[in-house]
């Protein structure tokens, strides 16, 4: 196991710059799909969408050298900023924002099964991020043996009864 010491890293910048960049592909993909949008209504989408793409790589390029660090030398299973991403936008919307401080994810995003033939458990790059009242942190990557289950959100009480909350709700 390969462990990089990183002092808590701030996603603040890197979400909202993931956010836009998600709303403009969105909105280009949508302006692309209907025909009675021009072709310079088409064109201006698709370049608001780039512009906003290119905003989140640079936003996001010392995390990519944060995340190399900890990789080292590998070359497969490897973690993208997308990955990480991805796992805080896959925390329940329906959690309220006062609840979310304390809320870490643990995440493998290269999880898999082997058979048991296979004999070899291969290195993956694992994650953690935990919310605090300014916002998300990564807190830890790390290059371990490679995990069946992609990863795991650990909610605060609070976060739990809004969840079962909105489940309960019609």
């Amino acid at each position: 196991m390969f462990t990089t010491n990183i002092k808590p890293y701030k996603l603040t910048a890197i979400i909202t710059a993931w956010s836009a960049a998600k709303a403009a592909q969105r909105t280009a993909d949508h302006r692309a799909g209907i025909s009675y949008y021009t072709d310079a209504e088409k064109a201006a989408a698709k370049a608001a969408a780039d512009a906003a793409r290119a905003a989140y790589v640079a936003a996001s390029a010392e995390l990519r050298e944060v995340i190399h660090a900890a990789e080292g030398r590998a070359s497969v299973r490897l973690l993208s900023v997308d990955d990480i991403m991805d796992a805080i936008d896959s925390v329940p919307r329906c959690v309220l924002k006062k609840h979310l401080p304390g809320c870490e994810i643990h995440c493998d995003p290269n999880a898999q099964s082997f058979p048991h033939a296979y004999g070899y458990r291969p290195d993956s790059t694992h994650f953690s991020v935990v919310r605090r009242p300014a916002g998300w942190y990564l807190v830890r990557v790390i290059r371990d043996t490679c995990g069946t289950s992609r990863g795991q959100l650990v909610l605060t009480d609070g976060a739990k009864a809004d969840i079962i909350a909105a489940a309960e709700t019609l």
